[in-house]
């Protein structure tokens, strides 16, 4: 996964902690976070997401994870 953060260390923690405390607070939250889409040829598909309901985030998976690879 590639991303950025514009985050100092005391706002990761406390990311970490509420996201814990999501995770107790509704059950099952923290594994439908992650909305993936496969591949660049269903890139335009990310956007059929925007505001649907239950959606949290959408990401592109450009291609599955090689194993191999670490």
């Amino acid at each position: 996964m590639v991303g950025t953060v514009n985050a100092n260390h005391e706002h990761f923690e406390a990311g970490v902690r509420d996201m814990a405390i999501a995770q107790t607070e509704f059950p099952g939250w923290f594994e439908r976070l992650p909305t993936p889409v496969s591949g660049l040829d269903n890139r335009r598909e990310t956007f059929g997401y925007v505001g649907a309901p239950g959606v949290i985030k959408v990401f592109l998976e450009i291609r599955p994870l090689d194993s191999s690879i670490r």
